[in-house]
């Protein structure tokens, strides 16, 4: 069904769900109150998108929701709302703020190929992190600096693509897989010290990097005291 376009609506209506990840949550919280809605709905589309592979049993359903929901954020640009919680705070939040809907149909790309058959190779590891991670992260970079990202901050956030699929990964030979190829992504200087403006962001790339070093991505577990104290001294750092 198709619903007016919540950023007509009267303010507030349009609430954001809840995301699961706490450890995205905190990093909203470090935002200044006015880009907090913005960034959530873009974590919360992510969420969204993974949510779908994670319980795909046959590709082909796969897809075809996967397609549903490009279809549905390209008609965003046509004031075309569909009346999903995820998709009215995008409308609400994210147009508002500059993203076309295509812009963001086009992160579905990278959560497609997770869908195809046989075993994940390199190439298909560096498209989901790229499309995915890499293009999630320039759009909350330019939601919260208001300017277009630099490479390093796509770079950081292929790495963290990686490292989050290996985290979720079934499969242990292919989530080191990717944990090697972060590596890659994890250059001096994408981590160098990043302006105050992006720490925010950057607080997710050292968490990502931090799984990444010493096998901790097999043993994630969020919230813990020495993850969060990376997280809090990157905002305070930049490193």
């Amino acid at each position: 069904m198709i619903g007016e376009h919540p950023a007509a609506a009267p303010a507030g209506a349009a609430m954001l769900p809840v995301m699961r990840d706490p450890e995205r949550r905190l990093m909203v919280a470090h935002l200044p109150v006015s880009q907090r809605p913005a960034v959530a709905a873009l974590w919360l589309l992510d969420e969204a998108l993974a949510a779908i592979v994670a319980a795909t049993q046959q590709p082909v359903v796969g897809q075809v929701r996967l397609s549903w929901w490009h279809h549905a954020l390209c008609g965003l640009d046509d004031g075309n709302v569909a009346r999903h919680p995820v998709l009215q705070s995008v409308a609400a939040h994210l147009l508002p703020a500059g993203v076309a809907g295509g812009e963001l149909a086009a992160l579905v790309d990278g959560w497609e190929v997770l869908l195809e058959p046989g075993p994940l190779d390199e190439a298909m590891l560096r498209l989901h992190a790229e499309q995915r991670g890499g293009a999630l992260f320039a759009l909350v970079a330019r939601v919260i600096a208001g300017e277009a990202a630099a490479p390093r901050v796509r770079a950081a956030g292929a790495g963290w693509a990686l490292v989050d699929l290996a985290c979720h990964s079934r499969d242990a030979d292919a989530g080191a897989r990717a944990v090697a190829l972060a590596a890659s992504c994890f250059t001096p200087e994408a981590m160098a010290r990043w302006p105050a403006a992006l720490r925010p962001l950057g607080m997710i790339a050292a968490l990502a990097r931090f799984d990444a070093s010493r096998g901790r991505w097999r043993r994630r577990r969020q919230g813990a005291p020495l993850r969060v104290a990376t997280m809090v001294a990157h905002r305070l750092f930049g490193r």
